[in-house]
């Protein structure tokens, strides 16, 4: 989940359900103690990349074949960051989401419109880019074969 100061976290699990997603919550809070304690910040790479379909809004088999066809995890995603946005204020450096899927980047470029953001936010393509925001805004030096496995 993390290479410290920068945490990825792969929301795009087929196996995504309710205590997966309760267990990233607790990891999550854990995470934002440790920057407490230790009086540090982080960065967040969320990848959302998926297998959907540019018809994901028009058939509902693609939808739940796919990795993030479960819409309803990005809303509680929204909800679990609006909660703690103090925390992610005073100890998240950036938070940045790979998408690939012009449907779901539109989506959380609108929401990204509509909620305040407690500290950066970037939408961005793939992980090498990802990487190449945090060295040349926050001189945060990582590659993409630091998060592979």
């Amino acid at each position: 989940m993390e290479k410290y100061p920068v945490v990825y976290i792969q929301l795009c699990q087929p196996t995504m359900t309710n205590e997966v997603y309760e267990e990233y919550q607790k990891r999550y809070l854990q995470l934002l103690l440790e920057c407490k304690m230790k009086n540090e910040k982080i960065s967040v790479i969320y990848d959302v990349k998926t297998d959907i379909k540019e018809d994901l809004f028009e058939s509902v088999s693609v939808a739940e074949s796919s990795n993030l066809g479960r819409f309803p995890y990005m809303m509680k995603q929204m909800q679990f960051m609006k909660q703690i946005a103090d925390h992610q204020k005073a100890y998240v450096n950036c938070v940045i989401i790979i998408c690939e899927n012009f449907h779901i980047r539109n989506i959380l470029k609108m929401m990204s419109t509509i909620m305040s953001k407690p500290c950066p936010f970037k939408i961005s393509s793939g992980l090498e880019k990802s990487c190449k925001y945090l060295k040349n805004n926050f001189n945060i030096n990582v590659k993409p074969t630091d998060f592979q496995r």
